[in-house]
C-alpha cells in the first residue's frame, strides 16, 4: 500500500533538504545511487592499490630472501676458497726454502757456487760522464723521432 505523497518524506543527509515529490524522490534515488556506485569504486580503486602495493613489498622481501641466500652461499664458498689456499700455501712452504733449492741444484742439477777463478770482469770502455753524454743523446734521438712521427714533443 502507497502512502500518499505528503506522508512520503525522505531526509538526506547529504543535502538535509526534504522530498515531498515523486520526480524529486526518483532524482534522489538515482544521486544515492551515483554516490554509492562512487563510493564503491574509490573503495575499490584504494583496495587494489593497497593490494598492489602489498604484492610488489612481497616481491622485494622475495628478492632480498634470494639474494641473502646467494650472499651465503658465496660467503661459503670465500671461505672454503680461502682455507684451500691456506693449505696451498702451507704445502708450497717447503718448496720454496733456499736451503733445499740449494741441495736440489747440487745433487740433481750437478750446479754448485763459482769459484773465483770462475768469475769474468768485463769493463766497458765508457767512464761516467761518457755515459750520461751517451743518455742525453739517446733521449734526444728518442724525442726527435717522435716529435716527427707524432708533433707531440716539442721541439728544443
Amino acid at each position: 500500500m502507497a502512502l500518499p505523497v505528503k506522508e512520503r518524506q525522505i531526509h538526506v543527509k547529504k543535502n538535509l533538504r526534504v522530498v515531498n515529490d515523486k520526480s524529486n524522490f526518483a532524482e534522489m534515488n538515482r544521486r544515492i545511487k551515483k554516490a554509492r556506485r562512487k563510493r564503491s569504486l574509490i573503495l575499490s580503486s584504494v583496495l587494489a592499490i593497497m593490494s598492489i602495493m602489498a604484492f610488489m613489498l612481497i616481491m622485494r622481501y622475495i628478492k632480498v630472501t634470494n639474494l641473502n641466500s646467494e650472499l651465503t652461499g658465496l660467503n661459503k664458498s670465500i671461505e672454503s676458497l680461502r682455507t684451500e689456499r691456506d693449505y696451498l700455501v702451507t704445502e708450497l712452504e717447503p718448496y720454496k726454502a733456499t736451503q733445499r733449492i740449494e741441495t736440489y741444484a747440487k745433487i740433481n742439477l750437478g750446479m754448485d757456487y763459482p769459484k773465483p777463478s770462475q768469475y769474468v770482469k768485463i769493463e766497458s770502455g765508457f767512464k761516467n760522464n761518457q755515459i750520461a753524454q751517451v743518455e742525453t743523446e739517446s733521449i734526444g734521438a728518442f724525442k726527435s723521432f717522435f716529435s716527427a712521427l707524432f708533433g707531440v714533443f716539442d721541439k728544443e
